[in-house]
């Protein structure tokens, strides 16, 4: 879930059309994400973490994690400002492990940063933390959530599609602001995809269907 989050886990992009600031004001890239388990159900057994909305004063505190996800510090800085509307973390047994940020405004709404701690990944908390942001959608009563992610993020990629995420569209030459040319898995990052979770289908929510 977030660019180097949950594992090696690509970077949840901001599928808005709304750019970052990058050199010389370019639109700079954004946030990556990782792997949850089918359909990303809520876990049936509750893990001890607690996810909450981070107040203020916790932001900048949140930062180390969320670079996991947006490596650059100014691209970050311009996401929470103009991108994000709120930030979220996700502690256990009172250690932070996670943490995530949201544009909630506009239907679909977006995930646009999702971070693990690098020594807590792989415990299944980035499928349940991308859970729990599925299920505030519905409760908001959104239709959709989308997220992007580079075209070379292979684990990123799965991961969405095991939680339920369908691929909605390509923004081809996403990426042409690199002044150096990144590749993961051998592959050049070019192009941003853009996942979408349909929370409303004929009229009745995923949510509903999963508790018949």
């Amino acid at each position: 879930m977030g660019g180097r989050s949950l594992g090696n886990a690509g970077r949840a992009l901001p599928a808005s059309t709304r750019g970052r600031p990058g050199p010389r004001g370019r639109p700079a890239g954004a946030a990556l994400a990782r792997r949850p388990h089918a359909q990303c159900r809520e876990p049936k057994e509750a893990m001890a973490t607690t996810i909450r909305e981070a107040s203020t004063d916790e932001i900048e505190a949140l930062f180390p994690l969320l670079l996991l996800a947006e490596p650059s510090e100014r691209a970050l800085r311009w996401s929470l400002a103009n991108l994000s509307d709120a930030v979220y973390r996700m502690d256990d047994d009172g250690r932070l492990v996670g943490a995530a940020t949201m544009r909630w405004e506009g239907d679909p709404c977006e995930i646009v940063e999702l971070a693990i701690v690098q020594g807590e990944q792989g415990r299944g908390l980035g499928k349940e933390l991308v859970a729990w942001l599925v299920a505030q959608a519905g409760r908001r009563g959104k239709g959709a959530m989308t997220v992007g992610t580079p075209n070379a993020s292979i684990d990123n990629i799965a991961f969405y599609q095991k939680c339920g995420f369908r691929m909605d569209e390509v923004r081809h030459d996403y990426f042409w602001y690199y002044r150096t040319p990144r590749f993961e898995h051998g592959i050049r990052v070019r192009d941003m995809l853009v996942f979408r979770y349909a929370l409303v289908d004929g009229g009745k929510t995923h949510a509903s269907r999963r508790r018949r």
